[in-house]
């Protein structure tokens, strides 16, 4: 017959190591993001754009995306952007 005790020892450090990372005191002092900008660590983040126009069509294969819309409406899928009708 085997020996348990490996088995054991293996349950024992498993579980240790399980409640160790579940109970991490070091995440209290984790700065946040205004933090690390208030600190000089990290740059003011920019302003987001917002992309540019997209009108995708259905083809016989896949769909196509343009930048501005086509005189087709009948076969527009999807667009962000101005309403193109």
């Amino acid at each position: 017959m085997s020996n348990p005790r490996p088995f054991m020892i293996c349950i024992l450090l498993g579980s240790i190591i399980i409640t160790q990372t579940a109970c991490n005191p070091f995440m209290v002092f984790r700065p946040n993001s205004e933090d690390l900008v208030k600190n000089g660590w990290a740059d003011q983040p920019s302003k987001q754009k917002d992309p540019p126009p997209l009108y995708c069509y259905n083809t016989l294969g896949h769909k196509v995306c343009h930048s501005a819309p086509l005189d087709d409406q009948s076969r527009l899928q999807n667009y962000y952007g101005p309403r193109p009708y």
